[in-house]
């Protein structure tokens, strides 16, 4: 009855340790897809981070570049009136000297 007794415990033991090695089995499946599904959501954070980044560049690139044209059509605005001015003086001189030119010829 002992030794039956004792066979019938050693196979409990030993189904016992085959289940124990099966959940352990199945905890590390588990563990890798889970670490798996992880580095998945880390990865796509980080590309939703860097494409965040590269949208407000973007973004903060336009507005530069409508600020410089901003900038530019001031500038080119400037000149243009400087030049109307500068045009409008010779043709006062311009005029000025006619007159004095005429003048001299009405004294002489």
């Amino acid at each position: 009855a002992t030794e039956a007794s004792v066979r019938e415990k050693t196979n409990i033991h030993a189904a016992l340790l085959t289940e124990i090695k099966e959940v352990r089995l199945e905890t590390q499946k588990r563990k890798k897809v889970i670490e798996g599904i992880t580095a998945v959501l880390k990865e796509s954070k980080s590309l939703r981070t860097k494409r965040a980044d590269e949208l407000m560049a973007q973004k903060k690139s336009v507005a530069e570049a409508k600020e410089r044209a901003r900038k530019r059509a001031e500038h080119e605005a400037k000149a243009d009136r400087v030049k109307e001015l500068a045009d409008a003086n010779a043709a006062i001189q311009n005029s000025e000297a006619e007159l004095a030119s005429a003048r001299e010829k009405g004294a002489g």
